[in-house]
C-alpha cells in the first residue's frame, strides 16, 4: 500500500497535478472561509431582523422605538437587551 501511494505521489509531483492541487484546495479554503462569515453576518441580521420585529409588535408595551433598538443593538453594553447569538 504505501509503495503504491508513494508511486502515486510521484507520478502527482511529476505532472504538476499536486501543485495544482495545493492551489485549488488554498482556493476552496479561502471561499469557505469567506462564505462562513458571509453566513455568520447573515444569520446575525436576521436574528436582529427578528428581535426588531417583535419590539415592533410590543413596542407599545417596551416603549421602544426603532432608532432606540438599533442604537441598542450596536451597544453590546446596553442594558435591557441582549443579542447575543
Amino acid at each position: 500500500m504505501r509503495s503504491w501511494i508513494k508511486r502515486h505521489e510521484a507520478d502527482m509531483a511529476d505532472n504538476g497535478q499536486a501543485v495544482n492541487d495545493a492551489r485549488r484546495i488554498k482556493q476552496l479554503e479561502k471561499e469557505n472561509k469567506e462564505l462562513q462569515r458571509a453566513n455568520v453576518t447573515s444569520r446575525r441580521f436576521c436574528h436582529a431582523f427578528a428581535l426588531f420585529l417583535s419590539y415592533q409588535v410590543t413596542k407599545i408595551k417596551q416603549k421602544i422605538t426603532a432608532p432606540q433598538f438599533f442604537k441598542a443593538l450596536l451597544n453590546p453594553n446596553s442594558k435591557g437587551f441582549n443579542f447575543a447569538i
